[in-house]
């Protein structure tokens, strides 16, 4: 996929048109807000503060990452392919600090950032060595690289296969385990500072979505409906919709136990690292 097809599909399949929202449901929208300040606190306290550090948010979404860092005291940047999460990253951290586009587009200069945020984004690049190249580049030599990517070599993954929600084929181009990440980083110039083998954002739901999907049929049903990726021509399965919502309420907490359970077992649905580029 090269980077004009990539921008026409998020244009018309990941973001609504009009407000850029990533989510039909308003409680959805409100803990994914509530998660990207999480995830902000998380690389701030890595990082030993925030205040004066340069940070780069590739795929930044609309920008919520981005701006509790801003209010931390973070000179912030980010990068985003469709252009209304763009627009709406720009109105909330500066016009100025959000490029609409990819990463090498950007030509950021060498050394810029101290830290770089790729989350859940290097499963949607085709050429993802040559991402993690660049952001080699534009790091300072003691600069601190987060990416977090859907583990392809979890449980979950090998237990069910195609029901897998994260192989999400339409969007993702790239899959990995962490043995794999591992070995780009490795020879994209980075080192291992730190392993996270949970994400509360993202392993209950994809195991949940996954089970759904095994039980009760359909092709991520419940994720597409509450989703801006509600895709008509995708299978439903024979089981009403209100079905899977009552299924994802009995099985939630089952799912957010079993996942800590994963992670405990380095298994879970969703993998992290934070990285050093190599001296």
């Amino acid at each position: 996929m090269d980077a004009d097809a990539a921008q026409r599909l998020y244009a018309t399949s990941y973001y609504s048109s009009d407000t850029a929202s990533r989510f039909s449901v308003p409680f959805a929208e409100a803990a994914m807000r509530w998660f990207r300040r999480r995830r902000a606190r998380a690389l701030a306290a890595a990082l030993g503060g925030a205040t004066a550090k340069r940070i780069l948010d590739v795929g930044c979404g609309r920008g919520y990452t981005l701006f509790t860092l801003q209010q931390m005291g973070a000179d912030v940047f980010g990068t985003q392919v469709s252009a209304s999460a763009a627009r709406a990253a720009a109105r909330l951290i500066g016009e100025e600090r959000v490029f609409q586009g990819t990463l090498r587009r950007a030509t950021y200069a060498d050394a810029t950032f101290d830290a770089v945020g790729l989350w859940h984004v290097l499963e949607h690049v085709t050429e993802p060595f040559s991402e993690l190249r660049e952001i080699a580049r534009i790091l300072k030599p003691a600069g601190l690289l987060y990416v977090e990517v859907p583990n392809a070599g979890c449980w979950a993954a090998r237990r069910y296969g195609a029901d897998w929600l994260a192989y999400d084929v339409e969007h993702h181009v790239s899959h990995f385990t962490p043995a794999t990440l591992g070995l780009l980083a490795r020879r994209a110039g980075f080192v291992i500072v730190r392993e996270v083998h949970l994400s509360l954002e993202y392993s209950p739901v994809t195991l949940l979505q996954t089970w759904l999907n095994r039980w009760f049929g359909g092709e991520n049903r419940l994720f597409r409906a509450v989703t801006h990726d509600n895709d008509r021509d995708a299978p439903q399965g024979r089981v009403p919709l209100f079905i899977h919502v009552a299924g994802a309420v009995v099985l939630f907490v089952p799912a957010a136990i079993a996942s800590l359970s994963l992670a405990l077992r380095r298994a879970g649905d969703t993998y992290g690292v934070y990285l050093k580029r190599i001296e």
